[in-house]
C-alpha cells in the first residue's frame, strides 16, 4: 500500500523498481498524500525526481566509487548499520534522519566515535548527492556529528591477546601477527607470500598512508609468518572477523576492537624501550602527531630506565 495512516499524519511510500528508489514521506492529510503520491509517480515517469532517496545514495556509492577505497570491509559494515535508518528516505529528510540515529544509538549505548563515523558517512552521501545533481542545496550541513568524542586507546597484555588468539581456531595466527606486527587488517589480509623476508614484512605503497615501509618480524611470530599460506583465501575476513568478535566474549572483553591489537603492538614496543620515532617508522605512522599518541607509554618507559640508575649511584 502507498497510502497508510501514520502517528504523525499520513505517510507516502512509493517504489520504482525501474528506478531503483522508495521515497517516503509523512504529510497532515489523506488528500496531501495522494497528491504527493501522484506527483511523485509523474516525476519518476519524466526522471525529474527532486529529491532522491538517501539509499538509493548509497547503492550508488557502494558500487562505484567506494569499491576502490582500502577500508571498503570497513564501509560495507557502517553502510549496515546506517541502513535501517535511511531506508526509504530522502536527502530531504536527512536532519531528521541524523537526530534519529544519535537517539536511537546513544540509547543504545554506542560509543560516540562509532556513532559519528555513521553520521560521516551520511554526510559523505549528501555531499555526493549535490555533485551528482541530485539536490539544489548540499544537505550536508544538516548533518552534525557528536561533540566531545574521546580518543579511545586499549592495551593487550602478551596473555590476553593469547587468550583471544587461542579460541580462534581458523585465524588465531593472524591475531598473533597483528598484535606483534602492528599491520592493519588491510595490510594482514593482503599479504603475499613475496612480501617475507627473514626479518621483516615488506609492505609497498599500496598501504592507507601510500608509503612503503618494512615491518619487524618479532622472533616469537617468526615460524607462524613463515607458515602463513599466502594469498590468504578470500573468505579469511569474514571469518577472521566471526572468531575474533566470538572470541573476545568469551575472554570478556567485548570492547576490544581488532584494530586495538595494533595499538598493543605499539605498547609492546615502548616497553621494549623503542623511542617515539622507532615506534612511528613501524607502524607506518604518515606525521609524528599519530605517533605522539603513544608518548606516555615511552614516558613510563623511561621513568623504569631512570629507576634502574638509581642502584648505580655515583661513587664518593
Amino acid at each position: 500500500m502507498a497510502i497508510r495512516r501514520h502517528k504523525n499524519g499520513w505517510e507516502v511510500d512509493v517504489t520504482s523498481r525501474r528506478a531503483g528508489i522508495r521515497i517516503k514521506r509523512i504529510v497532515g492529510t489523506k488528500k496531501e498524500a495522494t497528491a504527493l503520491e501522484a506527483e511523485i509517480h509523474q516525476q519518476i515517469i519524466r526522471d525529474t525526481l527532486v529529491d532522491r532517496g538517501i539509499e538509493q545514495g548509497l547503492e550508488r556509492y557502494l558500487n562505484g566509487e567506494a569499491t576502490g577505497l582500502k577500508s571498503y570491509d570497513s564501509l560495507l559494515s557502517i553502510s549496515r548499520a546506517l541502513l535501517p535508518h535511511v531506508e526509504g528516505r530522502t536527502f530531504g529528510q536527512v536532519g531528521e534522519v541524523a537526530d534519529n540515529i544519535k537517539t536511537t544509538m546513544l540509547t543504545d549505548g554506542l560509543a560516540k566515535a562509532t556513532i559519528n563515523r555513521r553520521l560521516a558517512l551520511l554526510r559523505r552521501l549528501c555531499n555526493l548527492a549535490y555533485d551528482w545533481g541530485w539536490t539544489s542545496q548540499n544537505q550536508s550541513r544538516r548533518v552534525k556529528l557528536l561533540p566531545g568524542e574521546t580518543e579511545r586507546h586499549y592495551y593487550l597484555t602478551p596473555d590476553q591477546v593469547e587468550s583471544i588468539a587461542a579460541n580462534c581456531p581458523h585465524t588465531g595466527d593472524l591475531i598473533r601477527i597483528a598484535a606483534y606486527t602492528g599491520l592493519r587488517r588491510g595490510e594482514l589480509l593482503g599479504l603475499k607470500s613475496d612480501q617475507i623476508s627473514d626479518q621483516f614484512i615488506i609492505l609497498g605503497t599500496d598501504t592507507k598512508t601510500a608509503r612503503p615501509r618494512l615491518v619487524p618480524i618479532p622472533e616469537q611470530i617468526a615460524q607462524i609468518v613463515d607458515d602463513l599460506p599466502l594469498p590468504l583465501p578470500p573468505n579469511t575476513n569474514h571469518i577472521l572477523r566471526t572468531e575474533f568478535e566470538a572470541a573476545r566474549a568469551s575472554a570478556g572483553m567485548q570492547h576490544i576492537r581488532f584494530h586495538d591489537l595494533r595499538h598493543t603492538c605499539a605498547s609492546l614496543l615502548a616497553q621494549a624501550g623503542a623511542t617515539l620515532h622507532l615506534i612511528g617508522k613501524a607502524m607506518g605512522h604518515s606525521t609524528p602527531t599519530m605517533t605522539n599518541r603513544y608518548a606516555h607509554l615511552v614516558s613510563d618507559n623511561l621513568l623504569d630506565l631512570a629507576r634502574r640508575l638509581d642502584g648505580l649511584g655515583a661513587s664518593k
